[in-house]
């Protein structure tokens, strides 16, 4: 295996060591960070040096640069090996990014806790509250989602707007349907006895 420190910071590359090729993808991100230099320029511009300990095989290696800023300018990246400079070449690289929406944030949590931080504006007192992201319909098509709730004691659903199961003594489902790219919206009012 041959160590190297990169320079600069790039997405994805195609970089050559003799011998031994590997397929999988190999990637950097900020846990191979070893120095981190900025320089501040005139017009938004900055140079970046993104020193890196990676690890590659020999032979041909993918290695994917992640953690770097969107703005990058591909074109501009450089990568090498500054302990032993003749120990590889770079055969391609390419930059690929997927930017951040709040539908991506929201697909990549879905059925996962999530915490609410909300501001007052009069105040800019925060409240955080933990919320599990049940479903978002992105789809050209309906859905049908289920949503399962525990309930402790006895209990008894007193109104609702979509029709409940009750699956277990201290557990209550409904089936929501949400239109293609819509919402919809779960309502009821449950009275416990303990």
């Amino acid at each position: 295996m041959r160590v190297f420190y990169a320079l600069a910071g790039l997405l994805t590359l195609l970089v050559h060591a003799p011998l031994h090729a590997a397929d999988a993808e190999l990637v950097s991100g900020l846990a191979d960070q070893r120095e981190l230099a900025v320089t501040i320029y005139n017009d938004s511009l900055a140079l970046v040096k993104d020193a890196r300990r990676v690890k590659l095989e020999r032979g041909t290696n993918r290695l994917a640069w992640r953690d770097v800023s969107a703005r990058i300018r591909p074109e501009t990246a450089l990568l090498r090996n500054t302990g032993h400079p003749e120990g590889f070449f770079l055969i391609e690289q390419n930059f690929d990014f997927d930017l951040l929406t709040p539908q991506k944030l929201l697909d990549k949590y879905v059925g996962q806790d999530v915490r609410v931080i909300k501001t007052n504006p009069a105040s800019g007192a925060e409240t955080v509250e933990t919320a599990k992201v049940l479903a978002v319909n992105n789809k050209d098509e309906a859905v049908t989602i289920t949503v399962r709730e525990p309930v402790p004691g006895d209990w008894e659903i007193l109104d609702e707007n979509q029709p409940h199961q009750k699956e277990a003594a201290n557990a209550v489902a409904w089936k929501v349907n949400v239109p293609a790219n819509g919402k919809a919206t779960l309502t009821y009012r449950v009275k416990v006895r303990y």
